[in-house]
């Protein structure tokens, strides 16, 4: 699916000038442009030309090139069309583009959204689930289009938790490698583990200078990587050996389950500061957002290897 946001017009340029610079047919410059009339004569750039034949009607150095642009963009990008748009624009992948998203979703609703049904003073109504996205056990998602390109980033339940991601850096990945991100919380480095190998996988380096994009925006520009279905047999990514994953549409239920979970997993395992001794949430109280940054180090990791390991879930 093409984004959009491309558009296409007819842009004039200079074949003589050292530095090529397209302006639109539309703009409204060009009517006062001599190169299309006689004036051309009195350029610089033409008369410095030992070589130019004198041409009656216009520039011989004028040339137009139909071209392709991002109207998104604060600052126009001219692409010859015969050269091809860049991938991420003709295809599925824009979706995911920065600029795509900051004009189709400014407020952060452009996706369609299945409520999980709790309250919003108990901070788990907020969590989503995404029915065309499918879930690992360690709530990292995976989204396949149709060219087979994929992306993989952190669910609402992980970015919930976490409340605040203060650093982002990424493994090095081989040809073929399970994605691998690691997120700094509340000064811990906790490692993020795609269950499933991706081919030819890139890291989405924006999160590195705007890490807070991991949990504020999960499922659109904090992403972590982008790659492809490797070749499993005609099995791909979301096909049988798939490392786990579970379709969207029967997410929901799964992660209502991790909510309590999550609830019964804190008082169990992380003690309170209570004098008489009691666990925390004794009283049955709500988790608040950002639980992670709550806790210390051994029990972030505690809880972290619980509910977001390579093996969690399982």
């Amino acid at each position: 699916m093409r984004c959009p946001f491309i558009r296409e017009t007819t842009v004039r340029s200079c074949a003589a000038a050292c530095v090529r610079k397209f302006i639109p047919l539309a703009s409204s410059d060009a009517e006062h442009e001599r190169c299309s009339s006689a004036e051309y004569v009195d350029c610089p750039g033409y008369s410095g030309t030992v070589s130019a034949a004198r041409v009656a009607s216009r520039c011989p150095f004028l040339r137009e090139t139909l071209v392709e642009y991002c109207s998104a963009a604060p600052v126009p990008q001219y692409i010859p069309a015969t050269a091809g748009l860049v991938p991420r624009c003709g295809s599925d992948r824009h979706h995911y583009c920065d600029l795509y998203l900051a004009q189709a979703d400014p407020t952060g609703d452009r996706l369609p959204r299945a409520p999980l049904g709790w309250a919003r003073n108990g901070a788990p109504g907020d969590l989503v689930v995404l029915e065309r996205l499918s879930y690992a056990p360690n709530h990292m998602w995976l989204d396949v289009a149709e060219d087979g390109s994929c992306h993989v980033g952190a669910d609402a339940f992980l970015a919930w938790v976490v409340g605040t991601v203060e650093h982002v850096s990424f493994a090095a990945a081989r040809e073929v490698d399970r994605p691998v991100a690691v997120l700094t919380v509340n000064a811990v480095d906790l490692q993020l583990v795609f269950p499933t190998a991706l081919a030819a996988v890139a890291p989405n380096t924006s999160v590195r200078s705007d890490p807070s994009k991991v949990a504020r925006d999960p499922y659109g520009t904090g992403w972590l990587f982008e790659g492809a279905e490797p070749d499993r047999g005609g099995r791909g990514a979301r096909g049988d050996g798939n490392g786990g994953l579970l379709p969207g549409a029967a997410a929901g239920d799964w992660m209502r389950r991790e909510v309590e979970r999550l609830h019964a997993f804190l008082p169990d395992r992380v003690s309170g500061g209570s004098t008489s001794g009691g666990r925390l949430m004794a009283d049955g109280g709500c988790l608040a957002a950002g639980i992670a940054a709550r806790l210390g180090r051994d029990e972030l990791v505690s809880l972290f290897n619980e509910f977001f390991s390579p093996l969690a879930g399982r």
